[in-house]
């Protein structure tokens, strides 16, 4: 996922949206596949976006994804 100015979300999934969640929590939302997603980034060792959790809006699927530098 590459999260690009303007809102703009690559995804392999192809392109959706985001932006930042409104309540505070310090989260994200994610629009891609169809579906809206709540992710929120956890610390992993020096990278401060290391990990992040989604969960999919329609039906609570969760999904636990790492950053990877290429």
């Amino acid at each position: 996922m590459e999260f690009q100015v303007g809102g703009v979300l690559k995804t392999p999934w192809g392109e959706g949206a985001w932006g930042v969640m409104r309540d505070g929590v310090g989260a994200l939302w994610c629009e891609f596949a169809g579906a809206i997603h709540v992710l929120t980034f956890e610390a992993v060792l020096d990278q401060p976006f290391g990990m992040f959790v989604s969960q999919r809006c329609g039906d609570g699927d969760i999904v636990v994804g790492r950053e990877i530098v290429v």
